[in-house]
């Protein structure tokens, strides 16, 4: 009975210092944006549901999510990261699609410092934390709102594996 259950308690330790957190494949989350300024006053349309979609940059490489037309949107959006470096640099910017019969796209606000809209920060694989315009730790959910302009919205996100 001692030499099984050592035997697993050393099978279930080598398994584990096997399995590190870099060996599975990061993910950033986009779970929630939220409309704090009617992104639309103006348009055409006025007062319709906001129209998000994302602009996510990692490392240079742009990925463009689909659109969610909610003022209170919960996308889900599931970006791959780079696991080719330790550090990932990653910049969101927010948009509200307005179409072909509206002006160009309203840029949402979800940076709090004043004149800059999008969110940059760094992510290291190795230790799992957020730096930059936001900071957090892998796995914990990391919001960040506009507040220095006009559009402003709110996102929350996260890095999983």
């Amino acid at each position: 009975m001692i030499a099984t259950t050592l035997a697993l308690a050393t099978t279930m330790i080598g398994h584990n210092m096997m399995t590190t957190p870099m060996d599975k494949m990061p993910m950033l989350k986009i779970s929630r944006i939220t409309q704090l300024d009617n992104l639309d006053q103006g348009d055409a349309l006025g007062a319709n549901d906001a129209d998000f979609y994302a602009n996510v940059t990692i490392n240079g490489k742009l990925t463009k999510t689909e659109k969610v037309a909610e003022d209170d949107a919960h996308p889900d959006w599931i970006i791959p990261l780079d696991t080719t470096k330790r550090y990932n640099k990653i910049t969101i910017a927010i948009w509200d699609d307005d179409g072909g019969l509206e002006r160009s796209d309203d840029h949402a606000d979800i940076n709090p410092k004043k004149d800059k809209k999008d969110i940059t920060f760094t992510y290291d694989r190795y230790t799992g934390w957020l730096s930059g315009d936001v900071k957090g730790y892998f796995g914990q959910t990391i919001s960040s709102q506009g507040g220095g302009d006009d559009d402003k919205a709110k996102i929350e996100f996260s890095i999983f594996k």
